[in-house]
């Protein structure tokens, strides 16, 4: 095996959610691709005054990654929020900085105003997934940064 894939759990916007970042397959050989999923979910000292996660927003750092893994931004696909693609006004697929960092992902989760429980509350929703292939040996941390 060649890559080991470094996903994670945090907590953002005053511990108010958490984020968790997986991996179908956390060890690649060059060449081998991967799903990379990115869940958010409500903590469970916040579910009682809370309805549904409504609009969620994140970058994804990717870091040291160029001999090591590739990046499908083309395969990102937000399937449970309200504009798959990131296209309508409320949403975006981001923008690709200098640094390889994917920034300004946002999307919306109110095409079913009476889903209950809402989005996010009692067990994660999946804001996005994208693709990864590895190209060599090493470690990648992939990491996120979230907004309310």
């Amino acid at each position: 095996m060649v890559l080991v894939l470094l996903m994670g759990h945090w907590g953002h916007a005053a511990d108010a959610v958490d984020v968790t970042i997986t991996a179908d397959e956390t060890s690649l050989d060059p060449g081998e691709t991967t799903t990379v999923r990115v869940f958010r979910q409500v903590v469970e000292d916040m579910e009682a005054d809370a309805l549904r996660i409504l609009t969620w927003y994140l970058d994804i750092l990717v870091e040291d990654i160029d001999d090591v893994l590739v990046v499908n931004w083309a395969s990102m696909s937000m399937s449970a929020s309200d504009s798959i693609d990131g296209s309508s006004a409320t949403s975006s697929t981001g923008v690709l900085d200098a640094s390889g960092h994917r920034r300004g992902i946002y999307n919306t989760f109110t095409a079913n105003p009476t889903q209950t429980p809402g989005p996010g509350l009692g067990s994660p929703v999946e804001l996005l997934t994208f693709e990864v292939t590895a190209t060599g040996r090493g470690k990648d941390p992939v990491r996120d940064r979230c907004g309310i």
